[in-house]
């Protein structure tokens, strides 16, 4: 998996930004990326890739973060997935030609270098290496998909979102455990499959029992073990 980015100076049109590229791709590949796409700031909630587009450019995100969403049998909207900084969310399906199989949407206002695939495939037919990490980018992705999908199989509403706090902690911020302010009370209740007004109830209960701290708009997890236990259903909360 492509892991915590560098950073590098990049003038825009617009600014000059300190934005990360991706660690392990040096200085001389993003200046060759760079040359086929500028990067540049993109609001929050800009659809980026629509799934089952054809053609499209894929977001190399360098600040912010991305979700990705896929459409259920019924249409309704799953949340799937959230792309990091360093990270080429659907790199892979680009690299392969295919459709996108999912949509990408940005949280936050984030800094994104939309990549041509041709561009793209070009550039890794020079860097196989790069293959290799977009491929385990892609495997981690699929194992988290799997493990949303199990907890949504939970039978009760504190076991998923308890779940669901442990697994975003891991994936935002190993050490610390503390879930940036862009993962709203909205996506947690996506993610959890429950409602937000449930996910506030749950959280403020949370808060007083210690569970949890809410610093602004992030949420630090500061009894993991608690958590784990209402996860697992060895305690309740009801």
């Amino acid at each position: 998996m492509l892991q915590e980015p560098a950073r590098h100076e990049k003038p825009t049109d617009d600014a000059s930004l300190s934005v990360p590229g991706v660690n392990g791709w040096g200085h001389d590949p993003l200046t060759a990326l760079w040359e086929h796409a500028q990067p540049r700031r993109v609001p929050a909630r800009t659809r980026l890739v629509e799934q089952g587009s054809i053609g499209w450019c894929v977001p190399l995100l360098l600040s912010g973060y991305i979700r990705l969403c896929d459409l259920t049998e019924s249409g309704e909207e799953r949340l799937l997935d959230f792309a990091m900084p360093g990270e080429c969310p659907l790199a892979l399906d680009g690299l392969l030609g295919r459709a996108a199989t999912s949509s990408a949407e940005t949280m936050g206002e984030c800094v994104i270098a939309q990549l041509p695939q041709t561009a793209l495939r070009d550039f890794v037919h020079t860097q196989p290496e790069l293959w290799q990490s977009f491929t385990k980018l892609a495997t981690a992705g699929w194992r988290r998909s799997r493990s949303q999908a199990a907890l949504l199989r939970s039978p009760t509403v504190p076991r998923r979102l308890s779940g669901a706090l442990l697994m975003l902690a891991e994936r935002f911020s190993h050490h610390d455990a503390v879930l940036p302010a862009e993962i709203t009370r909205h996506e947690l209740a996506r993610f959890a499959g429950t409602r937000p007004e449930t996910v506030v109830r749950l959280i403020g209960r949370w808060t007083e029992e210690g569970l949890i701290e809410k610093r602004g708009r992030q949420i630090a997890l500061v009894n993991r073990a608690g958590l784990r236990s209402l996860a697992s259903g060895t305690q309740r909360s009801d």
